[in-house]
C-alpha cells in the first residue's frame, strides 16, 4: 500500500516519503500564496479557498494566516464557516467542519 494511502487508514505512515511529500509542497505552495492575498484580493482568496480544500461551502471566509499540514486538501467545511487568523489544522486526514462554526485566533 503506498504512503499516501495510509493517511486514512489509521496505520503508521512516514510523511516523508517521495510522494506524499511532492504533493504536500504543491499544497503547501498554494496556501502560502492564500496567506500572502492582500485583504481587498476576497475574490482571489475565494478561488484558491475552492482549489484548497476538499470541500468548501458558501459564505467560508478565512483571515490568513491559515495553517495546514497538507494544505487544507483534506479539510471539508460546510456553508458559513469562519476563521480568524491563526487558526492551525492538521489534516494528514479528513478534517469535517459543520455550517455556521466559527473559529477565533488561536
Amino acid at each position: 500500500m503506498a504512503m499516501k494511502d495510509k493517511l486514512h487508514t489509521g496505520e503508521l505512515y512516514l510523511p516523508g516519503d517521495e510522494e506524499t511529500m511532492g504533493e504536500r509542497s504543491k499544497r503547501l505552495d498554494r496556501l502560502y500564496e492564500f496567506n500572502r492575498t492582500r485583504p481587498l484580493e476576497m475574490d482571489k482568496r475565494q478561488a484558491l479557498m475552492k482549489e484548497m480544500f476538499a470541500q468548501i461551502g458558501e459564505g467560508c471566509y478565512i483571515e490568513p494566516p491559515f495553517y495546514a499540514n497538507m494544505g487544507a486538501a483534506h479539510i471539508h467545511f460546510g456553508k458559513n464557516v469562519y476563521c480568524n487568523f491563526g487558526v492551525t489544522m492538521v489534516d494528514d486526514t479528513h478534517i469535517y467542519v459543520g455550517d455556521h462554526t466559527m473559529f477565533g485566533p488561536m
